[in-house]
């Protein structure tokens, strides 16, 4: 049986936790975009933020058109109802110059 995190083939993320900056692959469930964590995943929000405490998204390197749901949840274009995020949180959430 294949897991049902899939990994996002040479898409990462940097998430900051408490001063320490990680790089870490991204995978898709079900649409929903997470970041590698540990021995878990993270979810990744539009505002930065992830379903980790104190846990946050510094910098995505993906080519992925960045969408979220109603919740605020990043997800990709294929979820229904998923609308793309506003430019100025796409600019910051990819690291590009302001």
């Amino acid at each position: 049986m294949s897991g049902l995190f899939k990994q996002i083939e040479g898409d990462s993320a940097i998430i900051a936790e408490g001063g320490v900056y990680k790089q870490a692959d991204l995978y898709t469930r079900s649409g929903y975009l997470f970041a590698k964590a540990g021995g878990g995943f993270v979810r990744l929000y539009a505002d930065g933020s992830t379903s980790k405490p104190k846990c946050r998204i510094d910098t995505l390197a993906t080519p992925l058109p960045l969408c979220r749901d109603t919740f605020g949840r990043l997800c990709d274009a294929s979820l229904t109802g998923a609308v793309p995020i506003e430019p100025e949180k796409a600019v910051r959430l990819l690291g590009a110059p302001q």
